[in-house]
């Protein structure tokens, strides 16, 4: 699944697609999620960076939203790494 992205004098936004629902191969059902924006936020001077995750499920009257800073998104990188490489 790839991401797009699109770039502005604000930022720039990654949209990474839905994934629907689907039965396996072996019958097992792998529930769908919605799709995810991430907004790198440039509102002037580097210090002021963040990086903003939003996901917004159909169902619900509000989105999901994380901002961090710069030194958390590389820990959020090493976080997902380690998950990933454990399963």
């Amino acid at each position: 699944m790839a991401c797009t992205s699109s770039t502005d004098s604000h930022g720039t936004t990654y949209t990474i697609d839905k994934e629907d629902a689907v039965r396996t191969p072996g019958g097992q059902y792998r529930p769908g999620c919605p799709a995810i924006e991430v907004w790198w936020s440039r509102n002037g001077k580097k210090a002021d960076e963040t990086l903003v995750i939003r996901q917004e499920y159909p169902d619900r009257s509000t989105a999901d939203v994380l901002e961090l800073t710069f030194g958390q998104v590389y820990d959020l990188i090493q976080a997902l790494n380690k998950s990933v490489e454990k399963t």
